[in-house]
Order: C-alpha cells, then sequence, then structure tokens
C-alpha cells in the first residue's frame, strides 16, 4: 500500500503539524524557550491532534519537539495564568494539564512521543500519554514525583528524582533507545 499524498505542513502558530503519508507529526516548535508549554501551545497541539483525527488516511501521529529539545516543561512565564477567579484558573489549569493530556492519552489511533533533548515535567506528562516513547541518546528526563508513581522496570532508577542520563532499558533488562510506558487500558466509547 503505498501513499501518493504530496507532503503537507501547516503552521498553526507554536506548533507545527506535518502530514506525510499515512504519518501525522505534531513538532512543538519554540525552540527559543525550549518548547516550553504554555496554554496557547497546548491549544495548538490539540487542534493537531483534532486534524490527526478528521484525517482518515493518517494512522500514527508522531509529537516531537523543534530545535533538540523535546519540551523543558510549563512556560513560567508572566502572563501564562489569566483572570484573577480562583475557580476559573483551577479549570483552565485542569483542562490544559490534564482533560487534554486524557483526552490524547485515548486518542484512538497510535501516538509516539520522539524524544530528544529535554523532556522535563510537562514535556514528561506529554510523552507519558503517547502509546510509545522513543528516545534519542541526548535524551533527559525529569518527570518530579510521576517517576516514584509508576514503576517503569529496569533502567530507570525508583524512587529517585534527576535527569536520567543511563541508556534506557527494556522490560528484558536490554539496552535500547525505546521506553515502553505502563498504561492503563484505554476507555471504551459507550455502545
Amino acid at each position: 500500500m503505498s501513499d501518493s499524498r504530496v507532503p503537507e505542513v501547516r503552521d498553526l502558530g507554536q506548533v507545527t503539524f506535518q502530514i506525510e503519508g499515512p504519518l501525522g507529526i505534531v513538532t512543538l516548535n519554540r525552540p527559543q524557550v525550549l518548547n516550553a508549554q504554555g496554554y496557547e501551545l497546548l491549544a495548538q497541539v490539540d487542534e493537531a491532534f483534532d486534524l490527526a483525527q478528521a484525517d482518515q488516511a493518517i494512522r500514527v501521529v508522531i509529537v516531537r519537539g523543534a530545535g533538540g529539545v523535546f519540551s523543558a516543561g510549563h512556560d513560567l512565564s508572566p502572563g501564562q495564568q489569566r483572570g484573577d477567579d480562583p475557580l476559573e484558573r483551577y479549570n483552565e489549569f485542569k483542562k490544559y494539564n490534564l482533560d487534554l493530556l486524557l483526552k490524547w492519552r485515548d486518542f484512538p489511533k497510535p501516538t509516539i512521543a520522539m524524544v530528544d533533548g529535554y523532556c522535563i515535567y510537562a514535556g514528561w506528562m506529554l510523552a507519558a500519554v503517547m502509546d510509545l516513547v522513543f528516545a534519542s541518546d541526548q535524551a533527559q528526563f525529569l518527570g518530579g514525583f510521576v517517576v516514584q508513581l509508576h514503576p517503569l522496570g529496569p533502567g530507570l532508577p525508583q524512587g529517585q528524582g534527576g535527569l536520567l542520563r543511563e541508556p534506557l532499558h527494556d522490560r528484558r533488562g536490554v539496552p535500547g533507545r525505546w521506553l515502553r510506558l505502563p498504561r492503563l487500558p484505554r476507555r471504551r466509547p459507550r455502545a
């Protein structure tokens, strides 16, 4: 089965969405701030996932970062939190830091995170909801308490924070460049 489709790139602002044959490639495109994730970037990631879901020719979605970095985490610059109402701020925080992540975790097509460079906090959260994570030799993970809550098998020090500089291993303890994260079962739509 060959896909004669012409590659297409859509610039969504802080994210690009590229279609190459059966692949939908979502690129976090804020290398000047190490792909820090603000609400605008996350809304554009969601838009890219919606485009991938609507396109029946796309069979797999890949998420990656531009500039040799996956994501340095949350964008903590001034102006990221909007509004003065605490409930409104909580709901916005929940939408972008939980609801969207659960939506992408339950995405109906296979998803892959291609991690290079830093993958810190919010970067780790985004990578962790993908079906599969590929890490380059330069990938460095900092997941905070997430590492402690998820026993990921050989290769990751249990209960330790810090950047992981050791090679990742598969479940048999064989050194490799990939890491399969344990997941909860996908929610099935009610009939």
